[in-house]
C-alpha cells in the first residue's frame, strides 16, 4: 500500500476493531462514483457487498456496503481487523495484518 495512513492506523493501540480499506479506482468523489465498462464484471470473485454474477456498481456501492457491515457487525468482509484492497472490479481481498 502506498498510502501514509497505514502507520497511523497501527498507532491506534486502544482501538480493538479497526480496518483500513483502499479502493483502487476511487477518488475524492467516492460517494458518487459508479462503474461502467467491462472491468465492472470481475473475472473471478464477487464485488464486495454485491451479488454473484452481477457487475460492480462502483466505489459508492463499496462504501455503502462497508458502512452497513461495520455498523451492524463491526467488521469489513467478515474481519474486525486488518487491511484490505478493493480492486478495479470491486473484489475485496486482505492485504495486511
Amino acid at each position: 500500500m502506498t498510502s501514509t495512513i497505514g502507520p497511523a492506523v497501527d498507532v491506534l493501540t486502544m482501538v480493538t476493531n479497526k480496518v483500513l480499506v483502499q479502493v483502487n479506482c476511487a477518488s475524492h468523489g467516492l460517494l458518487w462514483e459508479g462503474c461502467s465498462g467491462h472491468r465492472c464484471t470481475p473475472a473471478s470473485g464477487t464485488p464486495y457487498g454485491g451479488t454473484p454474477g452481477t457487475p460492480w456498481a462502483g466505489p459508492h456501492s463499496t462504501l455503502k456496503a462497508a458502512l452497513i457491515e461495520w455498523i451492524k457487525s463491526g467488521t469489513f468482509n467478515g474481519a474486525s481487523n486488518g487491511q484490505f484492497t478493493v480492486n478495479e472490479s470491486g473484489v475485496a481481498s486482505a492485504t495486511g495484518p
